[in-house]
């Protein structure tokens, strides 16, 4: 996943959403791009997921919050110093935070691997806590 494009708007109504996003497509076209995304990651503002919907309905909506969430646990734990000095633990770090990008068809496959991750823990700081923290606050509740 990479990061594609800030916008800043003036309100947060569904119409200027959608001003915006069908723009950015627009202006995508005009260079040749043709803007199909697959996920849109944004928070879980209404308005704003309501407007993804409208110019991109084939578009997966995901919130930043939980990415938020996530580390917020890390920090708690006491992990996060060992998340800036090592490159396994960022990496795996990353790994679970992709895990959100499931499509719902997936959660359940995704929910049965858990065990499997828990024991990848020989190299990494891999903690038991902030795997069950993920499968509680995401996959649990859907």
């Amino acid at each position: 996943m990479y990061l594609c494009v800030f916008i800043l708007l003036t309100n947060k109504s569904k119409d200027i959403y959608q001003k915006a996003f069908r723009l950015l497509k627009t202006e995508s076209e005009k260079k040749g791009i043709k803007l199909e995304p697959k996920t849109v990651m944004s928070d879980f503002d209404l308005a704003a997921i309501n407007g993804v919907r409208e110019v991109f309905p084939g578009a997966l909506t995901q919130g930043f919050h939980f990415i938020q969430c996530l580390w917020r646990n890390i920090q708690e734990k006491g992990l996060s110093s060992d998340y800036n000095s090592k490159e396994e633990s960022r990496k795996w770090f990353d790994q679970i935070k992709s895990l959100a990008f499931f499509p719902p068809s997936y959660v359940h496959f995704a929910s049965l691997k858990q065990d499997d991750i828990i024991r990848l823990k020989p190299r990494v700081w891999l903690n038991e806590n902030i795997i069950n923290y993920f499968f509680n606050l995401l996959i649990e509740k859907s």
